[in-house]
């Protein structure tokens, strides 16, 4: 996970919980409000794997998981499940402040950022190629773009690796979005294409036949490529242009081998939920349809 992810989660924790001891109660008894928030807080802090031994240790309550919002608990351990969560939550305070100096306390602006995953870069050259490659997809299309301006890169992360990049307006992350949704729809018809194809070859089908499918399969691929780019095309630039048809083409086709090595265009973090769902959720990839179909239908 990356560092600002981790940033924004523990930036959403809250682990106050309101005790009330119970006044008439032999032995004493507390009533612990807001369990559900701060058990969710806990979910989030374990899905990335931070405080495991504390949260362990919670995990042998009543508290942990209680499906009530209000509890009532022993005295003991009513004292074991505050003393955990204030030191928890004096972690939380420090971890937090150290990101915040590492990777800054700015938040990106959410409608005109992307952010870039690279799931591997072996060295300077594969560095150089992918980049290259991004730059197909984003800055081609967007150097004819009626918005125009200026494309920066703003940051770098770790977790993995990330490069968030600022683009001129909001409508520009839209094109962006739209193309490495193309992208991830055409990467999904190749491993389809694929996986037939190893159907068809354990079957007993001379060489030729063999050839004939593939190449109907490249050409439907090819078509699709095309499809995705004009409706593109229709919706953001110049309809009936050619050569600007023939560089969407190319931007989604390196979208989609982007994808094979591991690449992702996503939403910046703080993106709101408009701006994110143009992007293409990469897992589960199969769940993932084309948004000429959804208009067409």
């Amino acid at each position: 996970m990356r560092l600002r992810e981790i940033q924004k989660t523990l930036s959403e924790i809250n682990l106050e919980l309101e005790s009330t001891q119970k006044v008439a109660a032999n032995p004493p008894q507390f009533q612990l409000s807001n369990v559900i928030k701060v058990n969710y807080s806990i979910g989030l802090l374990e899905k990335i794997g931070l405080f495991k031994t504390q949260i362990n240790d919670l995990k042998t309550t009543s508290f942990y998981n209680s499906p009530n919002d209000v509890i009532i608990v022993t005295n003991q351990e009513h004292s074991k499940i505050l003393g955990l969560l204030h030191t928890i939550q004096q972690s939380v305070a420090l971890l937090l402040t150290a990101l915040q100096q590492a990777v800054g306390s700015s938040q990106l602006a959410g409608d005109t950022t992307v952010s870039i995953k690279f799931d591997k870069i072996e060295g300077f050259d594969d560095s150089e190629s992918l980049i290259a490659q991004v730059k197909k997809v984003i800055q081609i299309p967007l150097s004819e773009f009626r918005e125009g301006g200026e494309i920066k890169i703003i940051n770098f992360d770790s977790g993995s690796f990330w490069i968030d990049i600022m683009l001129p307006a909001s409508s520009c992350v839209t094109l962006v979005g739209s193309i490495a949704w193309a992208g991830a729809v055409i990467y999904k018809k190749w491993l389809e294409a694929y996986a037939f194809r190893q159907y068809v070859k354990g079957l007993e089908i001379q060489a030729e036949h063999l050839q004939v499918l593939a190449d109907a399969a490249k050409k439907k691929i090819d078509l699709d490529i095309e499809a995705e780019a004009r409706s593109i095309q229709n919706e953001f630039l110049t309809p009936g242009d050619n050569e600007q048809l023939n560089r969407l083409k190319l931007s989604i086709k390196e979208s989609s081998k982007l994808i094979q090595k591991g690449v992702e265009i996503k939403p910046a973090l703080t993106a709101p939920e408009k701006i994110s769902n143009l992007f293409p959720k990469y897992k589960p990839l199969e769940l993932l349809e084309s948004k000429i179909k959804k208009i067409e239908n």
